[in-house]
């Protein structure tokens, strides 16, 4: 499991704000698929890829659908 983690991480290019929760969402599907008795290393990868962007998607349709959801810049600090 460790690897296939390791092997799905080498994969994505995490904004750093988001390295937590993308590592937790792999695991989280490797762990998931373990469970369901999947145990090639490939098949693992690619099933936590593919709920990663799943997640993704999921995550940004809510933004795009809830109203009053942009995002906004903080102020700039130390001017």
């Amino acid at each position: 499991m460790k690897s296939a983690l390791n092997s799905a991480w080498t994969q994505v290019d995490p904004d750093p704000r988001d390295t937590e929760l993308i590592r937790l969402t792999l695991a989280g599907a490797i762990i998931d698929l373990v469970d369901a008795g999947i145990t090639s290393h490939d098949a693992l990868v690619e099933g936590a890829l593919k709920a990663l962007d799943s997640a993704k998607r999921a995550t940004r349709d809510v933004i795009q659908k809830s109203p009053g959801s942009a995002i906004v810049a903080p102020p700039s600090m130390g001017k």
